[in-house]
């Protein structure tokens, strides 16, 4: 049986004041049992140590700073920067698990012609992110429709278009609900391929504008579906992470 190829992938970090944790995001990629064909870093005008420790962290890291536009933004700039067949997102303060490439890399190659897939992700808080490889009692663990639990070959960004940088919540889901009404194939695994950290800066600590945002992305949804003159699909669920027991 002829071995399947899997497809080229940058792994992209955005980062913004984020010294204290792109350590790990950096360590977690380079233990990836598939390395990525690139590591893009985008800095989105950090002012702490966080280009500094870059640098301190490996050769193989292509580094961009840029004035602080969101990371909307950084996550476009990566995008037009990458080179690999399909494209793998991680925030500087989140992690990988060491088979995240491999496993995402494995479905979206398999099979079915898949142009995305994506896993679960498992929160972590105060201990070290290698320690949340394993599950645990305060280690919730859900499906998020999101750029960080996903794998996603580089032509749908040219389909469907780039991030949407008027937005500051629910940008993910705005991305992925697009994708749904251009029929762009999605296949979800239950892996764990995210490590999701929480702590203070998280945007999702902000419960009232992530609630604002996710109603305006489904309006938005419901408008270009009608517009189209499409029927409206059922929404996919989104649980938020962020929320605190």
């Amino acid at each position: 049986m002829q071995a399947l190829a899997y497809p080229t992938v940058s792994a992209i970090i955005t980062a913004y004041n984020s010294a204290d944790y792109i350590g790990d995001a950096l360590e977690s990629v380079h233990r990836q049992t598939m390395r990525p064909t690139e590591i893009i870093v985008v800095d989105d005008g950090s002012t702490d140590r966080t280009q500094a420790t870059i640098r301190d962290l490996g050769a193989d890291i292509r580094y961009f700073y840029q004035d602080n536009r969101g990371e909307a933004s950084a996550r476009n700039r990566g995008i037009a920067l990458a080179v690999g067949e399909a494209i793998a997102f991680l925030d500087a303060d989140d992690a990988w698990p060491p088979n995240r490439l491999a496993t995402l890399s494995a479905r979206l190659t398999e099979g079915r012609p898949y142009s995305i897939v994506c896993g679960r992700a498992r929160a972590f808080e105060k201990e070290p992110w290698i320690e949340a490889l394993s599950p645990g009692p305060r280690r919730p663990e859900a499906f998020l429709m999101s750029f960080g639990c996903a794998l996603i070959r580089r032509e749908v960004f040219r389909v469907i278009g780039h991030v949407d940088v008027t937005m500051q919540h629910g940008v993910d889901l705005d991305w992925f609900l697009r994708c749904r009404e251009h029929k762009v194939p999605i296949v979800t695994i239950d892996d764990i391929v995210l490590l999701y950290r929480r702590h203070r800066q998280n945007m999702t600590r902000d419960f009232a504008a992530g609630r604002e945002g996710l109603m305006r992305t489904l309006k938005q949804s419901l408008d270009r579906r009608r517009k189209a003159n499409t029927v409206v699909e059922s929404l996919p669920s989104w649980e938020n992470l962020g929320r605190t027991n």
